[in-house]
């Protein structure tokens, strides 16, 4: 069988090739794949049309061809042809404030269509897949979670109560890095942040006397470093498909500290300690505060953690995507 992986433009960021990497190495195991990145990035309606244009001329007519995310309109290319599509989250309608023609054309390009045309919807979580089936009615999606961790090693470390370190990744406007920041002041921590801060957040931190330090465009293996240097992952997100630092923070053995809204409860099980309101700063200290001063809870939520992160294998993720594959081509 032939499979072709069509990932969105390199500089929309590596996350979502990331997270397919391990899966495409292993699949290459045993069939003949290939992979192509759009070449344009953005929304506009010429940058769709010419990636579509681009998956038409690479598509492949006997196998099967599988957008991995992001760029679901590009399934439009795929028409005639055996087609899978990813769905990581609906982040295109959540983002499209410029009013109803906006909605209406992501809508239309971003899901409608991709989900009516595509022969099977992949959503990576249950709380994707009831948001995707509330944009567009079908009974084509299914869950499948991709993500493997078995490149983040179990690191332990012998908690600073004195001066942990707090790692948080992600900047965005709902990776809630701002209540962060605010309720961290007063607490004796180090804030890390992974990925580029903003003015405005850097001058938050400086304001309430944070001592933080910012990385970004760091290597894997960088990132495994941040995580194997950090006492907690915060990850109190607003809006998330799945949150991959929950499961990459409990794979290394760190206490995880995250929202507790779907998918992040889903995803996390009893493994994490959750709040209940992330954007309540108070809350948000008074759970810092908690985790730093009882070991007990510490060495507990990283047990559940590590025992959490078991059901995410790559072999499982594997059969999981062949059989979907099958499916399709044997139908």
């Amino acid at each position: 069988m032939k499979i072709i992986y069509f990932h969105r433009n390199k500089n929309n960021g590596p996350s979502i090739v990331k997270s397919f990497q391990l899966l495409i190495n292993k699949v290459k195991e045993n069939e003949t794949v290939a992979a192509y990145y759009v070449p344009h990035q953005g929304a506009s309606p010429l940058t769709v049309a010419r990636n579509i244009l681009f998956v038409f001329k690479h598509r492949n007519k006997q196998g099967i061809n599988h957008i991995t995310g992001d760029i679901h309109y590009c399934v439009l290319g795929l028409i005639g042809c055996k087609s899978v599509l990813t769905i990581h989250d609906d982040y295109a309608m959540v983002t499209a404030t410029k009013g109803w023609f906006d909605k209406l054309y992501k809508w239309i390009f971003w899901f409608y269509l991709p989900v009516k045309l595509a022969d099977k919807v992949v959503c990576i979580s249950e709380n994707t897949r009831q948001r995707i089936d509330k944009l567009v009615k079908n009974k084509k999606t299914e869950i499948i979670t991709h993500h493997t961790f078995d490149n983040f090693p179990y690191s332990p470390k012998v908690f600073n109560f004195n001066c942990p370190v707090i790692l948080q990744i992600g900047t965005n406007p709902q990776k809630n890095l701002e209540t962060t920041i605010k309720a961290l002041a007063g607490i004796n921590c180090k804030l890390r942040v992974i990925k580029k801060m903003s003015e405005s957040q850097q001058l938050l931190a400086q304001s309430l006397k944070i001592d933080y330090s910012n990385a970004f465009d760091l290597s894997d293996d960088e990132i495994i470093n941040e995580y194997k240097n950090a006492d907690i992952v915060a990850f109190p997100s607003l809006f998330e498909g799945l949150g991959m630092p929950i499961l990459e923070g409990q794979a290394i053995g760190r206490v995880v500290l995250t929202s507790n809204i779907p998918p992040m409860n889903r995803i996390a099980g009893n493994s994490a300690y959750f709040l209940n309101n992330p954007l309540d700063e108070n809350e948000y200290k008074i759970a810092v505060v908690k985790i730093i001063n009882d070991s007990q809870l510490q060495n507990k939520l990283i047990q559940a953690g590590i025992n959490n992160v078991r059901k995410y294998t790559i072999n499982e993720s594997v059969s999981k995507y062949m059989n979907l594959y099958g499916q399709i081509i044997n139908k």
